[in-house]
């Protein structure tokens, strides 16, 4: 295998992530809901993300052949307020994440978001 396609199965083999896995992702599930009501109004109907470990999204993944899909969120991005707004939270992008993926998400400011992407990159 080349170097990258090495490195890209560790990191989805063995993440090197913090204790606070559960409660990371449901912390930011919350919060991520929170965002979007406020960008799109009580009504928007945000992506459901797996609110578990990352293990325990891949796990899950794995257990209903699909692909975990990964979304990293920083809000210091400038572009991070629209994307949720304009891409994440409509109903068609929600309808195709929920039949084909297991969505999980962190804060790249908690410890599970930010050793992933440092993995990543």
């Amino acid at each position: 295998l080349p170097r990258w396609a090495r490195s890209a199965f560790d990191v989805v083999a063995r993440p090197k992530l913090g204790p606070v896995g559960r409660a990371a992702a449901r912390a930011f599930s919350q919060t991520y809901g929170r965002l979007v009501a406020d960008a799109c109004g009580p009504d928007a109907r945000p992506p459901a993300f797996y609110a578990d470990s990352y293990r325990q999204a891949a796990a899950s993944a794995a257990a209903q052949s699909k692909l975990l899909l990964i979304y990293l969120h920083s809000a210091l991005h400038e572009d991070a307020a629209a994307f949720c707004r304009d891409a994440l939270a409509t109903p068609d992008v929600e309808r195709f994440c929920r039949s084909r993926f297991v969505l999980w998400g962190a804060d790249v400011e908690s410890a599970d978001g930010h050793a992933l992407a440092d993995a990543l990159r």
